[in-house]
Parts: C-alpha cells; sequence; structure tokens
C-alpha cells in the first residue's frame, strides 16, 4: 500500500509541477477607472457624466508564457475592454477587442505574434505623450477628430492611430538591439482580399533621450481610421521633468481629409505621489472637402498616485476650432459618443479614480 501512495503522489506531482525544461506563467491583469466629466458645450448645452475610462481604457486581460528552453518562450495576449460605468464590454461583437494573439519570443532575434493586434504606433513605439500622462481622453484635433451626425463635409476620423486602431488577421515583429528597437507588421485582412494593411516602427533610446517613429498603411474602411499615418515621437526624462513632443500627419486617400498634429507636453514629479503638468494641442485640419481649420487644445492635469497601483487625478482642457463648420470642436471620450460643441470652442473637466492590478 506504501508503494501505491508513492506512486500515485508521484504522478500527482508530475501533473501539477511543470518541469525545468518547460515553466510556465499565466497572469490575469486589468484596468479599471472611472470619473466625472463636465463639458461646457455639448450640442448647445452644458453636460455632466459619470464616464468610464477618462484617463486610461478600462481592460481585463489575460498574459501567459511558456518555456521552451535555448532562451526561447510561447507567449499568449488576451485584452478585453470593458466599461466601467455600465459594466458592459466596450465592443458588443468583439469580446477580446483589444489583442488575441500567441507567439513565440526569443531573446536572439525578437518577438513575433500572430492574431488581432494594435498597430506599432501605439504600444510598441514606446515613447509618452500627454493623453496617458496628463491630458487624458480629452482629444480633439491633435489625434483625431470624428464626423458629427448629419454635417456634409466634415471629416471622417482622421486618427492617428495613437490607440483605438486594431487590425485582424496580423503577423507583427519586433526586437530590441541595444539602444534601438525595431519592428514590422502586416495584416492580411479578411476574406476581402483588399483588406491590408503594413506598418514599420523605429525607435532609439539612451540616457534619458528617446525618439521613435511608426508608419501605418492600410485600406480598411475610412470610416474608422486614416488609411496612411505617420507619427513621430521625442521624450527626454531629466528626472523630476518629463518633456515630450509629437507630430503626426494621417490621411484618407479616398478624399481631400487630413490631419497634422503636433502635440507639446511637460510633467514634473516633485516626488514620488504627485504628478503634475499640462501641454499644447495644434492640429492643421483639412475636411473631406477641401475646407480647412487650425484647432488649438491646451491641457493642464495633477495625479496623485495612492499606492502603486491606485491614483486619484484631475484634469482640464479647452479646443477651439477656427472654422467649426468645416471640423467641430469636440471631445471624444473613451467609451462614449463624440461630443460636439454648437459654438466653435468648448472647456472640460475630468477628476476619476484609476487602479491597475
Amino acid at each position: 500500500m506504501k508503494i501505491s501512495y508513492h506512486a500515485a503522489f508521484g504522478v500527482l506531482s508530475a501533473l501539477l509541477v511543470p518541469s525545468a525544461q518547460a515553466q510556465s506563467s499565466l497572469s490575469i491583469y486589468g484596468v479599471l477607472d472611472a470619473g466625472v466629466t463636465y463639458l461646457s458645450n455639448s450640442g448647445g448645452h452644458s453636460r455632466t457624466s459619470l464616464d468610464s475610462s477618462p484617463s486610461k481604457p478600462s481592460r481585463l486581460g489575460i498574459r501567459g508564457s511558456e518555456d521552451l528552453g535555448e532562451g526561447l518562450s510561447a507567449i499568449i495576449n488576451l485584452e478585453a475592454g470593458i466599461l466601467t460605468d455600465t459594466g458592459t464590454q466596450f465592443d458588443a461583437n468583439t469580446f477580446w477587442n483589444r489583442e488575441a494573439s500567441v507567439g513565440l519570443t526569443s531573446r536572439t532575434w525578437g518577438t513575433i505574434k500572430a492574431g488581432r493586434m494594435p498597430d506599432l504606433s501605439y504600444t510598441d513605439l514606446g515613447i509618452l505623450d500627454g493623453t496617458p500622462m496628463i491630458e487624458g481622453g480629452m482629444q480633439s484635433g491633435y489625434t483625431g477628430f470624428s464626423r458629427p451626425a448629419g454635417q456634409a463635409g466634415a471629416p471622417p476620423p482622421v486618427d492617428l492611430h495613437y490607440g483605438g486602431a486594431r487590425y485582424n488577421n496580423a503577423i507583427k515583429w519586433y526586437n530590441q538591439f541595444g539602444a534601438v528597437r525595431a519592428g514590422l507588421m502586416y495584416a492580411m485582412g479578411s476574406e476581402n482580399r483588399t483588406d491590408k494593411m503594413y506598418g514599420a516602427m523605429l525607435r532609439y533610446s539612451s540616457n534619458g533621450f528617446a525618439i521613435g517613429a511608426a508608419y501605418t498603411k492600410d485600406n480598411f474602411t475610412k470610416a474608422v481610421f486614416a488609411r496612411e499615418a505617420l507619427v513621430i515621437k521625442t521624450q527626454y526624462d531629466s528626472g523630476p521633468f518629463i518633456f515630450a513632443a509629437n507630430y503626426g500627419v494621417g490621411k484618407d486617400d479616398t478624399t481631400q481629409a487630413q490631419n497634422r498634429p503636433l502635440e507639446l507636453t511637460v510633467v514634473y514629479a516633485p516626488d514620488v505621489h504627485w504628478r503634475v503638468g499640462g501641454g499644447f494641442g495644434y492640429a492643421w485640419a483639412t475636411n473631406t472637402t477641401g475646407q480647412k481649420a487650425r484647432l488649438q487644445q491646451p491641457f493642464v492635469g495633477a495625479k496623485y498616485l495612492i499606492s502603486a497601483r491606485t491614483e486619484l487625478y484631475a484634469m482640464a482642457a479647452h479646443v477651439k476650432s477656427s472654422n467649426a463648420a468645416a471640423v467641430p470642436a469636440s471631445f471624444g471620450p473613451s467609451g462614449g459618443a463624440l461630443e460636439v460643441s454648437s459654438s466653435n470652442s468648448m472647456s472640460g473637466i475630468r477628476f476619476g479614480l484609476l487602479h491597475n492590478f
């Protein structure tokens, strides 16, 4: 009987304890963010609301890896966007809308993944801009603008792919070569063989300074994102101060719609708890019929880090359009409908609580 017990214990141990040659890990992570937003002019009226993800998109994700030996590992990543205010999924048609990928990573030749993924300008360029640091989701002219319902000639979302573009049936590769990081991406599209995408990214970072560029070209529907986008970002971290400058060009090759945004940001961290800063966004915009406008957006914000995972934040921004009939002043709250001013400007204030897990 004693032999049988030992044999059973050995079999159970073999099933439950991974071998040294193939160690695996699986982790659940996420972000929950909720806050109150006040807008001075939303369709002619002020508006106060509880919003999901005012500062950072709420999400639930799973990461996994298996050590295959000799510096090679298998990896998976599943990530779903969620709306904190309602508890529903961000995309009603796609549960793992943010990412669903499987791949291999090597210390020598880098990482290659396949599945549904964001393009290289979002997760892989790796240089901060004002949106996640201070400004939050109150972007307008310098990251993109959407067509208000019923407004003829207004641009489609000539968005510079700063966070919303995800591509199905995609293959992505990236690697680090000392101070240089490089990446390539290709999406094969769906049954429609014309739905293709390709992109590239290159970044250099050393001693607190970083500069990089990412390019994306696709022929997906123009009702979603710019068909061609080039983003150039640079950042300098001097210790308590972070300075960032970003410029981009996004356009739709089937119309005259184009967006050229510039953003300057500075953030000051006096101690481990506080982050304060501000910046200015400026965009040269052209709508689908060739009408031009310039958008200006100053913004300020502050964050108090209660812990390494939890923070309180407050932010404010003001956007103004030089030609609201061509390109209106608007704010695009995360997970919500576009808010368009009835005049040529609008202001917004947000404060909330964010937790990472």
